[in-house]
């Protein structure tokens, strides 16, 4: 003989929730909760929240105050980030769903205020899955990595712009010697770090022009190269 059991559609029901339709400026965010006195009955609420931290913050706190248990938002770009960063940081339960989940529901509305209503239903009964958000460490290492990335990226086109530029300067020094000698050896000297360079370059202006400056970086170049071979490989 089959078992019977009478079950309550309330048991799935999550009674405190909050959805967030996210857009770039700002948030529509929509709170389901129970009726304070009518048993059965549910209070809804619905308000614009501006995409700042000082508003998300306040959403928080009241959030918070008013005891939502899930809060959920679509993933629309990277806009749900500081709703969902700064909420999760207040102690909230945060989910970030595919908007192709919500879209796939049928009777889905199209206004920013009736998507986020929407959104709340089906989050209140369970009819969405959370995507994955690595947890905050690994967020931050993930940061890391991407700024490593691309400092190593910039690092490279500056390297080959200098090494272009250089490439220029020493065919200038190549073709006018008598001109760009001595601003080429303290280039080398100095910028360049290469003394052996510079030192070679002194010593060719040095005999172009016998000038009390030309003898100075002369002697400048050769200390620099006494200091090279005192330190050692």
């Amino acid at each position: 003989m089959p078992e019977t059991q009478e079950l309550s559609t309330a048991e799935d029901l999550v009674e405190r929730v909050a959805a967030i339709d996210v857009a770039k400026a700002s948030g529509m965010v929509c709170v389901r909760l129970p009726h304070e006195t009518r048993t059965g009955r549910r209070v809804q609420e619905v308000w614009n929240v501006p995409a700042t931290t000082t508003a998300i913050l306040e959403l928080g706190h009241r959030l918070v105050c008013q005891g939502v248990a899930r809060v959920v938002m679509e993933a629309t770009g990277a806009y749900w980030k500081p709703y969902f960063f700064l909420l999760e940081a207040r102690g909230l339960e945060c989910w970030l769903v595919n908007a192709r989940d919500v879209k796939n529901v049928p009777g889905r509305p199209k206004t920013d205020k009736l998507d986020a209503v929407w959104l709340a239903k089906l989050t209140e009964r369970g009819m969405l899955r959370p995507s994955f958000v690595p947890p905050k460490p690994v967020r931050q290492l993930r940061d890391l990595a991407r700024l490593r990335a691309v400092l190593n990226q910039e690092r490279c086109r500056h390297k080959q712009r200098v090494e272009k530029i250089l490439a220029g300067y020493g065919e200038l020094v190549l073709r006018h010697p008598e001109a760009y000698a001595d601003h080429a050896a303290d280039f080398w000297l100095t910028v360049g770090a290469d003394v052996e360079r510079s030192l070679q370059l002194a010593l060719q202006n040095l005999a172009f022009r016998q000038t009390a400056r030309a003898h100075a970086l002369f002697q400048r170049a050769v200390l620099a190269q006494n200091r090279v071979a005192e330190a050692g490989p």
